[in-house]
């Protein structure tokens, strides 16, 4: 099996909901850094393809690999220690807990520590910062790139388009803001297209989720 996701977030039955809800979308900006970088590798593993570092008021003491092939990992989390964390240092606090739970079930489950540390160096030297290109299209007589860029921080995923000319981007407009999630590029969006002088972006239905007139882009 190929890992592809890292999970952390509280155990719901022992943290009430809006702590729970909170963690789970601040913690997924660094997980899904560390989940691209992990792509490029496809790491393979015996039996599991998912990890989940699983907080907990009295955590357990083994590792486990339920029956959907996901790495179990207990870790402990004090409530009051994240609530009172200022906001600015919340990322290092989730990377102290990643760090870990990995010291954990690498005792039992070997992880690509390096790979996954490496993405994590990367991540801070970024200023915690997780943007990436989704697609690009070039329009060669019009000398035009348009990119599909994606954010996703612990407030926020946006999904803009820009359109660059000389290496110059000569407009932006936003397609997509919602809560920090992967739904909307991993199973919804598909491709940037060029037809009819619009400019488009279609999900996996082929359906158009958004298009712009180019000409209209230029004369902006």
């Amino acid at each position: 099996m190929i890992l592809k996701e890292i999970y952390l977030y509280p155990e719901i039955l022992d943290y009430r909901e809006e702590i729970t809800f909170l963690f789970k979308k601040q913690s997924r900006s660094l997980c899904n850094y560390i989940e691209r970088y992990l792509k490029a590798v496809k790491y393979q593993t015996d039996d599991f393809k998912r990890i989940c570092f699983v907080c907990q008021k009295e955590p357990l003491s083994n590792t486990y690999i339920n029956t959907c092939n996901v790495l179990c990992v207990s870790i402990p989390m004090s409530q009051d220690e994240y609530t009172n964390k200022k906001k600015e240092f919340l990322n290092e606090y989730f990377i102290s807990l990643l760090m870990l739970g990995m010291d954990k079930c690498n005792e039992t489950h070997p992880l690509p520590s390096d790979i996954i540390i490496a993405a994590i160096n990367e991540f801070r030297r970024e200023g915690y910062i997780n943007e990436w290109v989704f697609k690009k299209k070039k329009l060669k007589e019009l000398g035009l790139e348009f990119i599909l860029k994606c954010s996703l921080t612990m407030d926020e995923f946006s999904l803009d388009l820009h359109v660059a000319k000389e290496k110059n981007i000569i407009y932006r407009d936003n397609i997509i803001k919602d809560i920090p999630n992967e739904f909307v590029f991993n199973y919804h969006l598909k491709d940037l297209l060029i037809t009819n002088d619009n400019i488009k972006v279609i999900d996996k239905l082929n359906k158009e989720i958004y298009s712009k007139n180019i000409d209209e882009i230029i004369a902006s």
